[in-house]
């Protein structure tokens, strides 16, 4: 099968660095397209090296038209095309759409399509474009938020059958477990977090914890601000609590030495801080986190983790506090965890399932 994999690369590093970095046990594999696929990829930086008018034009567009638009030019030279987040499986979708007769088949993933923005002109755009373009651009949607992908079925009527069945994965080789002297607790990310209260639920406890606010970057830097989280007064911080970014290596250090990792967000419907939930799970590690309503659903309460309620300071203290004396309870949680991540969230689960829709929307597609 010829599949095409669309992303925006942003400031990513080569593909040639990524191998190398992976090699050494430096960084996650990040799942390469044309390695772990057997794909083509179409980022900005092939845009970049698009020769003549072509190139020319593409450039002065918004960089997910640009995309959209090359990929329905190429559309003759693939089977299937995967495109990554909404802004760039909605434009392609219409497209695609308004193409007769077309041959390509398009897998979508969306991340967040039900997200309520502010701008009621863009809540009320979502609301009647993106059903349509799902429904006849997008020929298998992978939605790995349980909530979103709960609403999208509901308010866009697609049959459930076009979903992708396959979590967020997670490389499990280099979130691995490793032993630590569990002398810490640790907070990580930035996406809707509500650390405020995981500062008041320390305050009263002396149990240190380091509060990573940015762990997905390739080398240290500042972590950039969520406006929807609470910010952290670092001077007025309980005695052993710590604030500061973490590159991945010295995030899986930080998980390493980490009894457990506690996973505060503020009320939503989307899955913020599934990542961290993964990352956490796949090292063995006890979770606590928020009991949102769009929690990934990875969270079993008393099997894998703890949860607790929303902006609730004191059930958050007491849970801290019941899993740092209770090391047995860690050890279950922790391996409880990680038997599900691998089990359902591996890499090797994810890439399969990905195979297997490409290839039955392209069969469904020219039946």
């Amino acid at each position: 099968m010829r599949l095409l994999v669309v992303s925006k690369a942003g400031q990513k590093p080569s593909d040639e660095d990524l191998r190398r970095l992976i090699a050494e046990d430096a960084i996650p594999d990040l799942i390469l397209a044309e390695d772990s696929l057997g794909a083509s990829s179409l980022d900005e930086r092939q845009l970049a090296a698009i020769p003549g008018l072509r190139g020319r034009i593409l450039l002065r567009l918004p960089a997910p038209i640009a995309l959209a638009l090359e990929t329905w030019l190429r559309r003759a030279d693939f089977d299937a095309v995967l495109t990554w987040e909404e802004r760039l499986a909605f434009p392609l979708a219409l497209l695609l759409a308004l193409t007769p007769r077309r041959r390509l088949a398009h897998i979508g993933i969306l991340m967040w399509p039900c997200y309520e923005s502010p701008s009621p002109l863009k809540r009320r755009v979502r609301a009647v474009a993106f059903p349509l373009l799902a429904r006849h651009g997008i020929d298998r949607l992978w939605v790995p938020a349980p909530l979103q992908r709960a609403l999208v079925i509901e308010r866009w009527h697609i049959p459930p059958e076009r979903f992708v069945a396959a979590g967020y994965p997670v490389d499990t080789r280099f979130w691995r477990p490793m032993d630590g002297p569990g002398d810490t607790i640790c907070s990580v990310g930035r996406e809707m977090r509500d650390y405020a209260t995981l500062v008041e639920a320390l305050r009263p406890l002396s149990i240190p914890c380091h509060i990573a606010s940015g762990g997905l970057t390739l080398t240290s830097s500042a972590a950039g601000a969520d406006p929807r989280a609470s910010s952290i007064d670092e001077s007025s911080l309980p005695h052993g609590v710590t604030v500061g970014s973490k590159s991945l290596p010295e995030l899986r250090e930080l998980y390493r030495r980490s009894r457990f990792v506690v996973i505060p967000v503020l009320p939503s419907e989307t899955d913020n801080g599934g990542w961290v939930v993964r990352e956490a799970m796949a090292m063995g590690r006890a979770v606590i986190a928020t009991a949102t309503a769009g929690r990934t659903e990875l969270l079993q309460d008393g099997i894998n983790c703890l949860l607790v309620p929303p902006q609730d300071p004191s059930a958050l203290c007491a849970a801290i506090e019941r899993l740092w004396d209770d090391p047995e309870l860690c050890a279950r949680l922790g391996a409880a965890g990680r038997e599900r991540v691998q089990r359902e969230y591996g890499n090797e689960v994810w890439i399969a399932a990905i195979r297997a829709v490409a290839a039955d929307a392209v069969a469904a597609l020219r039946a």
